[in-house]
């Protein structure tokens, strides 16, 4: 596309150099923008990857605190069914007493009974 610079006027060799100067600036704004798009490349990486370990720390501490409030739960449960078990016991130790002195004050009333029968 481009004719010999020796069959070339001064008006086109002088457009031609112009036009490799505009190339040049052209080239050389693009490669500036192109490493400025990487640095700010680099530097967004670096933020999604900081934001990633944050969210990740984060989750952790929720995690720990989870299991920290499922322990507590569960020893609180643990001490209800202590404490249910400990008055079922009682009841039952109650309900068993009952009965003996209900049959200790049969025996008592059969015992006079037996007396004031022997007695007459």
């Amino acid at each position: 596309m481009f004719k010999d610079p020796t069959v070339m006027s001064e008006e086109e060799i002088r457009m031609a150099r112009e036009f490799e100067k505009k190339e040049e600036a052209f080239l050389e704004e693009r490669e500036k923008l192109k490493k400025a798009l990487e640095a700010e490349l680099r530097k967004l990486q670096a933020s999604i990857i900081q934001g990633m370990e944050q969210f990740d720390e984060r989750l952790h501490k929720l995690f720990q605190q989870k299991i920290r409030i499922q322990m507590v739960l569960h020893e609180d449960e643990l001490k209800i069914l202590h404490l249910s078990r400990s008055l079922l016991i009682e009841r039952e130790v109650g309900m068993k007493l009952q009965q003996v002195n209900n049959l200790l004050q049969e025996k008592k009333v059969a015992k006079v009974s037996q007396k004031v029968a022997l007695n007459e």
